[in-house]
């Protein structure tokens, strides 16, 4: 089974949205960042460095007054249409005004804006025009977080368990209509394109090549038989070949390398009746995604099921050196969120049989540089396996895999 949103559900037709100051809208506050990007030569040194001018700025009641605030609310009608809120109303001025004037860090915080600090103290009407810039970039973030969180307690009211079929639609990218499957599109260009084409349509000959194996150019790709469609193609370098969907990453791949070595050669230390099933979560509304302050689309789906039971688990391979700090971390800490999601989601699917949703990180960034950078820096490996964190460097005694699919003896 698969959750999904139930298909009677509309949200843009059943919700209304204000955008105005609520404390419960996020989690944590919107990030601007209009910081200048600047190049420095230095002599003697082979490449340009790379300076940014900026910090975090507060703008104050009295810098308020500034604000036009009726160009502001037609700016985020124009925004509104653009992203296709249909369903959210913007208010009158002084509203959108309240919204800011709420921001009290760190004690309430609302936003965090990064810029050069004359757009907090404007002087002339340069630092206005950013002043007002930044506003609005505020109040479209704002209005983003809003969104995404109505949205999101909306539609956990309203998932159920479906059966996994072939109409989902983690299987209709680039579906003709009429298809029953989806396909992948594959444009060449450049000097050897006409050679790339004739080569790529003798492999769409090869069924054996194609669909049962390993291979490489002229379209690299990956074969595992507990995957849910062949064939699994990945990333090609260089810019002769582009894919829709985009193949697998670095991350990706090594991801799915991992799990089917790991079946091959440690299915026995499992349940005799356990069986694994992999798909590829894909993204803009057609996979399963989670929604906070930001969409989120953990790339894998994987299945785990012996007997009736089975676990669903959201795997992302993910590179964490630039990551927020934990408790502010939607992707990290989506697995906490989980449990009260499958029991809500078991009692609306009427008796469905005993499912477990989970999610796990795969970090790309070793353990020996995360644990220094990530959060105070204090965190240790095991930390990271209790909070979902994983690393695949092959430390000794350490194998993700087993802590993902709970191999006895393995706690992180």
């Amino acid at each position: 089974v698969i959750p999904r949103l139930d298909d009677t559900a509309q949200f843009d037709a059943a919700a209304v949205v204000v955008l105005q100051y609520s404390p419960a809208v996020v989690t944590t506050p919107v990030t601007v960042d209009l910081s200048t990007a600047v190049g420095i030569l230095q002599s003697g040194q082979p490449d340009d460095g790379l300076a940014v001018a900026g910090q975090v700025v507060c703008i104050s009641t009295e810098k308020l007054e500034l604000v036009d605030w009726p160009v502001a609310r037609l700016n985020l009608q124009e925004y509104k249409t653009r992203k296709g809120y249909d369903c959210l109303i913007i208010p009158q001025p002084e509203s959108l005004r309240e919204i800011l004037a709420a921001h009290h860090p760190p004690d309430q915080p609302v936003y965090r804006l990064i810029a050069d600090a004359a757009v907090g103290n404007p002087a002339n009407y340069a630092d206005w025009q950013r002043l007002q810039a930044a506003v609005t970039a505020i109040l479209q973030q704002y209005a983003d977080a809003l969104y995404r969180q109505r949205r999101t307690a909306w539609e956990n009211q309203r998932m159920v368990y479906k059966p996994l079929e072939a109409a989902d639609p983690n299987f209709q990218f680039n579906a003709a209509e009429g298809s029953a499957a989806g396909q992948y599109r594959v444009r060449v260009s450049g000097e050897n394109r006409e050679e790339l084409a004739r080569q790529i349509k003798r492999l769409l000959e090869d069924c054996n090549a194609l669909y049962r194996q390993d291979g490489a150019d002229p379209l690299p790709r990956i074969h595992f038989d507990r995957h849910l469609y062949q064939p699994l193609l990945l990333s090609v370098p260089g810019e002769s070949i582009s894919l829709s969907p985009p193949g697998l990453n670095d991350g990706e791949r090594d991801f799915v390398r991992d799990l089917r070595k790991f079946w091959a050669e440690k299915r026995g230390r499992l349940p005799a009746d356990t069986e694994v099933f992999l798909l590829r979560n894909q993204s803009r509304g057609r996979g399963v995604g989670f929604y906070e302050t930001r969409q989120f689309f953990p790339d894998f789906i994987l299945w785990v099921k012996t007997g009736a039971a089975q676990r669903i688990i959201f795997v992302e391979p993910h590179g964490m050196r630039h990551e927020l700090p934990y408790r502010s971390n939607e992707k990290a800490t989506l697995h906490a969120r989980l449990p009260q999601l499958a029991a809500d989601l078991a009692q609306r699917s009427g008796g469905e049989p005993a499912v477990e949703l989970d999610a796990f990180i795969v970090s790309r960034t070793p353990y020996a540089e995360l644990s220094i950078s990530f959060d105070d820096g204090s965190w240790s490996r095991k930390r990271f396996a209790e909070n979902h964190i994983l690393f695949r460097d092959g430390a000794s005694g350490y194998d993700y895999l087993e802590i993902i699919f709970r191999v006895a003896g393995k706690g992180g």
